[in-house]
């Protein structure tokens, strides 16, 4: 319980003066990330203006960032580690249209633990256990499958988060082009986009697992 409540989200308020600018840094590497990915396009200001006039409410939703510190968990008295700060861009999606409508697939396939055994088991039999790797996908949701991909005909639009974006003008409003962190889709968009790589390598999707790949050597006619 005491890790869990040191792992939570910071409010701005909450951040000491001392550690901001680090917090910062953080948001301008993660605006960085965004556009990196192409998640969005950022309006000039009078575009923002006439979108604002001609678009439904519920198409532009606000954003903002979510602050925390990534060692807090594991900092102990015997342990000082430094802050390592995290500030993540997050669409407030929960009001997003198609969604609330039941239009939109809000399911994030991920490996049943049963797999994760299976997985291990063979690992063992066939003398694996050297070479198995765990990774993690930095800024997985960025690089999720367009909106337009998707088949949504529906434009959403971004405003900027309370304190705004490094190098966007105030007022200007963000394009959605990729179901960014925080749409009820964003989730499913990356397993998509993910499941589309993978089988284009070769791999096969387990019928029992969907979140389940293996590259199969069909001459060889086994696992490699």
């Amino acid at each position: 319980l005491r890790k869990k409540l040191q792992d939570r989200e910071l409010k701005w308020e909450e951040i000491p003066v001392a550690q901001q600018p680090l917090y910062l840094a953080a948001e301008k590497s993660e605006w960085d990330n965004w556009m990196k990915y192409g998640s969005v396009e950022v309006c000039g200001v009078e575009e923002s203006r006439q979108i604002e006039r001609s678009t439904a409410r519920e198409n532009i939703l606000n954003t903002d960032f979510i602050y925390k510190d990534k060692n807090a968990n594991l900092r102990t008295p015997v342990n000082h580690l430094p802050v390592l700060p995290k500030a993540r861009l997050v669409a407030k999606g929960q009001r997003e249209p198609l969604a609330l409508l039941g239009l939109v697939k809000l399911d994030a396939p991920t490996g049943q633990r049963v797999s994760f055994y299976v997985v291990l088991q063979l690992a063992t039999n066939k003398g694996w256990l050297s070479t198995l790797a765990v990774g993690d996908i930095k800024n997985a949701f960025l690089q999720g499958k367009g909106r337009a991909d998707q088949g949504f005909k529906t434009q959403l639009y971004l405003r900027q988060p309370r304190k705004g974006l490094p190098g966007v003008p105030s007022g200007a409003l963000l394009r959605v082009i990729k179901s960014v962190y925080g749409l009820p889709d964003a989730p499913r968009a990356w397993f998509d986009a993910l499941s589309e790589v993978l089988v284009a390598l070769g791999f096969k999707q387990s019928s029992l697992d969907v979140a389940l790949f293996f590259l199969w050597d069909p001459q060889a006619k086994e696992l490699v």
